[in-house]
């Protein structure tokens, strides 16, 4: 959950925990959900 964007930006982490956070599903679960819930979109985009 470190890793994956959860607690802080992945902006923030050096380039090679960013990479290695990409292949984490919480990740991609986390920017869904932001999507939808902040965002008001179900867009793809980061």
């Amino acid at each position: 959950m470190f890793i994956s964007g959860i607690f802080w930006e992945l902006d923030l982490m050096p380039a090679t925990l960013q990479q290695v956070a990409e292949f984490s599903p919480v990740t991609h679960f986390h920017r869904s959900l932001r999507n939808l819930m902040i965002l008001d979109s179900t867009e793809g985009s980061r």
